[in-house]
């Protein structure tokens, strides 16, 4: 085990149950769950996969569709470590973002070999597109919003040129133009349900 600082490196067990770490550290077989499988990694080094947060696959714009499917896009993530890819839903104009959500996931889901979630483009203002903002995180697990660098204008001039996003008691990551250390630091997770 690797770790900060003065104390450089340790060999320890891990044990994994149902895709999670459970354990690490020394793990006497006494302490093995029922029917758990040994891989002997001696003499090597275990990581954890890593994350590709900025991915554009399938993805249409102007009158093309990028080269990478979710199939190669996933084998090339998977051959190079990474096991969680981020990809962008870009909602058509005036679509639902709930219909936009289930169009990528459907095409997606078929052709993956590692974990996927998404970053929602907010392209669009509507009360209804709120709504469905608290729909898609609550429900669908998005919990990443990306509003370009210039929000979308709101319906009337007396509202404010800000999005406020209150989606119930979730927990969800705005994205306005570039990510800065401050944006980032509000994700709190990336998973979607299964």
């Amino acid at each position: 085990m690797l770790t900060h600082g003065d104390a450089g490196s340790t060999q320890a067990d891990v044990v994994t149950q149902n895709g999670k770490i459970t354990r690490v550290g020394y793990v006497s077989e006494s302490d093995m769950p029922a029917g758990a499988r040994v891989i002997d990694a001696t003499n090597r080094y275990v990581m954890p996969g890593g994350i590709d947060t900025h991915t554009h696959l399938e993805m249409p714009f102007m009158g093309t569709v990028t080269v990478d499917d979710y199939h190669y896009g996933t084998t090339a993530a998977v051959a190079g470590g990474t096991t969680l890819l981020m990809d962008f839903i870009i909602p058509g104009a005036d679509q639902s973002l709930v219909e936009a959500y289930r169009n990528w996931e459907s095409k997606a889901v078929p052709k993956i070999n590692c974990d996927i979630a998404f970053h929602m483009a907010v392209t669009y203002y509507s009360e209804a597109m709120m709504e469905e903002m608290a729909t898609l995180t609550n429900e669908l697990g998005v919990t990443s919003y990306v509003v370009p660098p210039k929000p979308p204008p709101p319906p009337s001039p007396k509202q404010p040129t800000t999005l406020n996003l209150s989606c119930g008691e979730c927990m969800c990551l705005l994205i306005t133009g570039i990510p800065t250390p401050r944006t980032l630091s509000h994700a709190q997770h990336f998973t979607r349900p299964a």
